[in-house]
């Protein structure tokens, strides 16, 4: 399972900024970047056209895409890669819950971690 980073001020002027907080190196950062642009730019890319992802490495590609697709960044739908709002709907689905933590304690309700 892929491990976001999270901090208090994330830092987002640009896409390259967020996709820091999601990769561990710069090097899967400038993958990302190639992988997403090219959805972004194309709508949707057939799968078997998967190499023109790649920057430097088969081994890198397939990483970095596992990880786009386990965040919900990018999603697999009849043998095109397309961008998914999964990303955003699991995170507001996360700090629903918190709140909901929150708020139980606030009300002075026992909650157990």
């Amino acid at each position: 399972m892929p491990m976001l980073r999270v901090v208090r001020r994330p830092t987002l002027i640009d896409p390259r900024h967020f996709l820091q907080y999601c990769f561990r190196t710069e090097e899967q950062v400038r993958q990302a970047r190639k992988i997403l642009s090219e959805i972004a730019r194309r709508g949707s890319v057939p799968d078997r056209e998967w190499e023109c992802f790649l920057v430097s490495s088969r081994g890198l590609y397939t990483k970095v895409m596992r990880t786009l697709r386990e965040f919900g960044l990018v999603e697999k739908r009849e043998g095109h890669f397309t961008l998914s709002r999964e990303f955003s709907a699991s995170l507001r689905r996360m700090a629903d819950y918190w709140d909901g933590v929150y708020e139980s304690v606030k009300r002075g309700e026992p909650v157990e971690f």
